[in-house]
C-alpha cells in the first residue's frame, strides 16, 4: 500500500534501505546511529562547515509518528510544507505554472447526486463568502464536513449597486434562507465573511448591520507563509483618535495561502477526507472562473518569487467567494468541531421534526373523520 491513500502509519512502518530496496525495522535505527559516520559531499570554499540530519534519524522520534505528522499534513499545502520544512529539513519547492483541468471539474460536478439548495448528508455546517464588485454582489454558500469534506450548496448573483441597501437586503434572503439538509432537518449560514477591497466603508457599516448574524469584513493579502486567517484588527477610531473596541473589526486573509489549499484539495479525486463536492446544475462558466489563477514565477533583485495571476477573459470571483467562504469556515471553529456530535443532533432533530409533522397528520386526519362522522349523523337525523 505504499503511495497508496491505503497507507495506514498504524500498520507498522519501515525504512527502505536505498542501497538494496530491503526493509529495515525500526528497532535497528539506534545500533544504526551508534555506527554512523559524517561524511563530507561538498568541498568548502570559505571554511565553513554545514550539516543536514532531518529527523528520521532522531533517536526520540519514532518513525510511525513521523509517517503519522506526514499523512495529516499531506492533503494541507500550508501543513505540509511546514511538515517538509521542519521534519525533511529540506526547502519547499513550489510548483509553478500549474492550473486546474475545469472541465475534469464540471464532469464531477455533472455527475453529482445533488443540486443547489440541498445540504447532502455530511455536510453539517454552512459557511458563506461575499464578493463586492461595482454592480454586484456575489455570493457562495458551502458545507462542510468531517475530515473537511466541503460541498457548493448555493451560488447567487445579487445584480445592483452595492450602495444601495437595497442590493444588502437580498443578500440577507440568501443568507437567512433555511436550506433543507437530507437528515430531514434544515441548516442556516453560520458565519460570512465580505470582502471589503471595494467601497470599503460602505461594507464595514453592513457588515457592522449583521453583527450578529457572524458577518466578518475581510480583506485578501497576498505573499507566501501568511496564515489563512490572521488576528483582527480595529478600524474605527473617535474624534480622539483611539481605537473604538466595540467597532468594526477587519480580518486578513492569506489569499495565496488558500489558494493552495484549495487548488490541492480539488485534484483529491475520492472522498471524503477534504475532498470538494460540485452540484450537478452549475454552468461552465461557473468552473471555468473557480480554476481562473495560475503560479507563476517572477523575479526581484534577482531572487524568485511566487505570484497568481488571473487568466485572461474569465472571472475569478467563484474562486474568491469560495476562499472567503474557507475563511469564515475557519473563524466558525471548523478544526475544533465534534463533527460526530454534530452529526447525531442533526439527526435527532430530524427525527423528532418528522414525528411532529406525522403527529400533526394524524390529528388533521381525526379532525376529518370526526367532522365527517358529525355530518352523517345530521344527515340521518333529517332522514329519521
Amino acid at each position: 500500500d505504499k503511495g497508496t491513500d491505503k497507507a495506514d502509519p498504524r500498520n507498522g512502518v519501515y525504512y527502505i534501505c536505498e542501497q538494496c530496496d530491503r526493509p529495515i525495522e525500526e528497532s535497528h535505527k539506534l545500533p544504526m546511529l551508534r555506527q554512523g559516520q559524517w561524511r563530507a559531499t561538498a568541498i568548502s570554499q570559505n571554511n565553513s562547515i554545514g550539516f543536514h540530519l532531518n529527523e528520521l534519524y532522531s533517536p526520540w522520534r519514532r518513525w510511525g509518528d513521523i509517517a503519522l505528522d506526514f499523512e495529516a499534513a499531506r492533503l494541507d499545502p500550508y501543513q505540509f510544507r511546514v511538515w517538509w520544512n521542519t521534519s525533511l529539513g529540506l526547502p519547499f519547492e513550489l510548483a509553478e505554472g500549474e492550473k486546474l483541468d475545469w472541465e475534469r471539474l464540471y464532469d464531477r460536478g455533472q455527475n453529482s447526486d445533488y443540486s443547489q439548495g440541498f445540504v447532502p448528508m455530511g455536510g453539517l455546517i454552512l459557511t458563506a463568502g461575499v464578493d463586492v464588485q461595482g454592480d454586484r454582489l456575489e455570493c457562495s454558500i458551502w458545507a462542510w464536513g468531517k475530515d473537511m469534506q466541503s460541498w457548493l450548496i448555493q451560488y447567487e448573483v445579487i445584480l445592483g449597486d452595492p450602495l444601495k441597501d437595497e442590493v444588502w437586503q437580498q443578500l440577507d434572503q440568501v443568507l437567512l434562507r433555511d436550506y433543507p439538509h437530507e437528515s430531514g432537518n434544515t441548516l442556516n449560514v453560520t458565519a460570512t465573511c465580505v470582502d471589503s477591497g471595494y467601497n470599503t466603508q460602505d461594507v464595514y457599516a453592513q457588515v457592522k448591520k449583521r453583527k450578529h448574524q457572524h458577518w466578518y469584513a475581510i480583506k485578501g493579502v497576498a505573499g507566501a507563509n501568511r496564515p489563512l486567517v490572521s488576528r483582527p484588527s480595529y478600524q474605527e477610531i473617535n474624534y480622539k483618535g483611539r481605537v473604538i473596541k466595540r467597532g468594526i473589526q477587519l480580518y486578513t486573509i492569506g489569499v495565496d495561502t488558500a489558494k493552495e489549499t484549495i487548488y490541492a484539495r480539488s485534484k483529491i479525486e475520492t472522498p471524503p477526507a477534504k475532498y470538494i463536492n460540485f452540484p450537478n446544475d452549475l454552468d461552465a462558466n461557473w468552473y471555468e472562473g473557480f480554476a481562473s489563477e495560475v503560479m507563476v514565477t517572477k523575479h526581484k533583485h534577482g531572487q524568485p518569487y511566487y505570484v497568481w495571476e488571473k487568466l485572461a477573459g474569465v472571472n475569478n470571483e467563484p474562486l474568491d467567494c469560495f476562499i472567503y467562504a474557507l475563511a469564515a469556515a475557519y473563524l466558525a471553529g471548523v478544526t475544533r468541531m465534534r463533527w460526530g456530535k454534530l452529526e447525531e443532533d442533526l439527526k435527532a432533530e430530524g427525527r423528532r421534526q418528522e414525528a411532529e409533522g406525522e403527529d400533526r397528520e394524524d390529528g388533521e386526519e381525526k379532525k376529518v373523520r370526526k367532522r365527517k362522522r358529525k355530518s352523517d349523523w345530521v344527515l340521518n337525523g333529517r332522514k329519521w
